[in-house]
């Protein structure tokens, strides 16, 4: 009996971890995840019930089997950002993905069966969505930070399905997953003793839930009106090997490859050059940057383009001649005897005006930073080793755009753009277009940097903005206002693409404010919380 009731733990555990994957880009088959949350719910139901007394720690355990699963099919590409026979660099890896957030992942769910006994039954639906959605909202928010696989995310490569992410985000995503899962568990679940009435309003509630959402999406999209000016970009993507040829061939060779190749598909017609993420290997120094050679280079090449503008990703510095200054970030060089912040930047070089720089702030965790530095700072040594700068970079304290005239670009880097409402911050201070530049070299032809493309997607729906996306390798491509993606190019193979994007300087509800529903969520999980202490306690007086 022992070993049939732990069977079907495990069963139910990794089907709900195979189901999610399966849901997940690269994959086009978001539907999944209407039921593939499921399983654990009844994971819940069933240890309850055949083991009340131990019923926190086998859910937790095997609430955390099926979530690893997913965790590691999903993104077991991270493995790639070890170099061969860097143990520490792998343990890292494995660490930050599976453990941390396998281990985080259960908590929702234990809040969820723990609610479930103290309120009323009628908030039960509400009690299972809210601390899911409060704990993917707490995962945008921390310095361990690791949105990748927020459910809403599902649907990146089914746009036509959630045009409506304007007004919600991807965590409105979330929610109807969550609730079209909770609505077939109920429907599932119901015993012979539950009237025919109460499962055919079931019924009629999953298929109103699955297919409005859908309808009005189609119909968002059908009468959607693309407004504002164009602008001509050409993308670069030069698919130079981040680990073994990137950081030791010649910056200027790289940088003169990239201008010559881009030159070929550039007229007086173009207003916009791409460069990938640390396009520009030797470092700039931001206090003197008019005198770099690499920024001479460009500025060079755009006299035979003077209405040109280019934008790339580099490697920048700020020394400290005065060490009171140093930030947190400072590193110390022995040669030169100063302090200096390493960033990863981006750069807006044109022939008009001073040279702009945004610095990177949201760092990916264990790679470009250590996150709370007094608690992991031992934990060094297992940092990733991205082929790049590695340890604690600077950056600054916010979101800021590039202004073209009547272009205000939104540079987004590499890792930032899993994050809507950080992007969405860019849209508040004005940007009309959005660069994204990256570097997904690191993943090797893996899933990874496919489900990076797609969730730019959501950010063009979420924003209506037009995005151009240019990679080292991995996939460059054009993104529009309804997050249709054009002239993707392959994998490992350097290309340059032109095409015009469309200004928009309206603003979405998302926009305006952000992860509204976390907020909201958060706020009720809370509310659930003291709810279900102030009804135990009550009932503890009563029987008192």
């Amino acid at each position: 009996m022992k070993v049939t009731k732990e069977l079907r733990y495990f069963t139910l555990s990794l089907s709900a971890g195979i189901l999610l994957w399966l849901a997940w880009p690269p994959h086009q088959l978001g539907w999944i995840s209407f039921f593939a949350f499921a399983p654990l719910l009844f994971l819940v139901k069933t240890i309850e019930t055949q083991n009340p007394s131990r019923s926190r720690l086998h859910l937790f355990l095997y609430t955390y089997m099926g979530i690893v699963v997913w965790n590691m099919l999903c993104t077991f590409w991270i493995r790639h950002a070890a170099q061969a026979g860097d143990t520490g660099a792998y343990l890292g890896a494995i660490s930050a993905s599976f453990i941390v957030n396998g281990l985080l992942m259960p908590l929702p769910l234990l809040t969820y069966q723990w609610l479930r006994k103290k309120l009323p039954a009628s908030l039960e639906a509400i009690a299972f969505i809210a601390p899911w959605i409060c704990f993917e909202f707490f995962h945008y928010n921390w310095e361990l930070a690791w949105p990748w696989l927020t459910l809403g995310n599902a649907f990146a490569n089914n746009t036509d399905w959630i045009q409506w992410y304007e007004y919600t985000g991807t965590l409105g995503g979330s929610v109807w997953i969550l609730w079209t899962n909770y609505l077939l568990y109920q429907l599932a679940d119901v015993s012979t003793t539950h009237s025919t009435k109460r499962k055919l309003s079931l019924i009629g509630g999953l298929i109103v839930s699955v297919f409005f959402p859908y309808i009005i999406s189609l119909n968002m999209a059908a009468n959607y009106t693309t407004s504002g000016r164009g602008v001509e970009v050409v993308i670069v993507q030069p698919s130079i090997d981040p680990y073994n040829e990137k950081f030791s061939m010649d910056p200027a060779l790289q940088l003169n490859n990239m201008l010559q190749h881009a030159s070929l598909y550039l007229d007086s017609q173009t207003n916009y050059l791409v460069l990938p993420e640390t396009a520009i290997t030797e470092y700039i120094p931001v206090n003197d940057a008019e005198h770099c050679p690499m920024v001479y280079r460009m500025r060079e090449f755009l006299q035979k383009y003077p209405s040109l503008t280019i934008v790339s990703g580099a490697e920048t510095f700020r020394p400290y001649p005065d060490s009171t200054k140093k930030t947190i970030t400072a590193r110390y060089s022995k040669s030169q005897r100063v302090w200096y912040d390493s960033f990863n930047s981006a750069v807006l070089v044109n022939l008009k005006d001073s040279i702009q720089f945004y610095h990177k702030v949201k760092l990916v965790p264990g790679v470009e930073h250590m996150p709370y530095p007094k608690l992991f700072g031992l934990l060094g040594n297992l940092a990733i080793d991205l082929g790049g700068t590695s340890g604690s970079l600077g950056t600054q304290s916010e979101s800021s755009v590039f202004t073209n005239g009547k272009e205000i670009i939104a540079p987004v880097i590499c890792y930032e753009s899993v994050f809507g409402d950080y992007v969405s911050s860019y849209v508040r201070k004005g940007a009309n277009l959005i660069f994204l530049v990256t570097n997904d070299g690191w993943w090797k032809d893996s899933d990874g940097y496919k489900q990076h493309c797609a969730y730019a997607s959501l950010r063009a729906i979420e924003l209506r903005r037009g995005i151009a996306r240019s990679a080292n390798t991995g996939t460059s491509c054009f993104i529009d206002q309804l997050g249709n993606r054009t002239q993707s190019t392959a994998w490992w193979q350097p290309a340059v693409i032109k095409s015009t994007i469309v200004t928009n300087d309206k603003m979405t509800f998302y926009a305006l404010h952000g992860d509204w529903i976390g907020w909201l969520m958060s706020g009720m999980t809370l509310l659930l919380i003291i709810s279900a202490i102030l009804l135990s306690n009550r009932k503890e007086k009563m029987w008192a």
